[in-house]
């Protein structure tokens, strides 16, 4: 039982900074340019993160990125579609 109060206090905390990080930050930046790469994220925060960010921008590309070391960070831009 502690041991599930634990892991709920952590992705309390953890959904908690992902939220204050994307107001604070990633919004903005998105409305302001259309397209953003966040910070280095650790596998919790991506998760919590790529969800709320596609929820909020459908009609864009979100998409999760590996940089060359195994680190994860997320992609927000527009959808590129060929012109005939």
């Amino acid at each position: 039982m502690k041991l599930q109060l634990e892991i709920g206090e952590f992705i309390k905390k953890q959904n908690e900074h992902i939220e204050r990080y994307l107001e604070n930050e990633v919004f903005h930046e998105i409305e302001k340019g259309g397209s953003f790469e966040t910070k280095i994220l650790d596998e919790v925060a991506v998760k919590l993160a790529i969800k709320k960010l596609r929820d909020k921008y459908k009609d864009k590309y979100v998409k999760v990125r590996n940089t060359q070391d195994g680190n994860k960070f997320i992609v927000i831009d527009e959808f590129f579609t060929k012109k005939i």
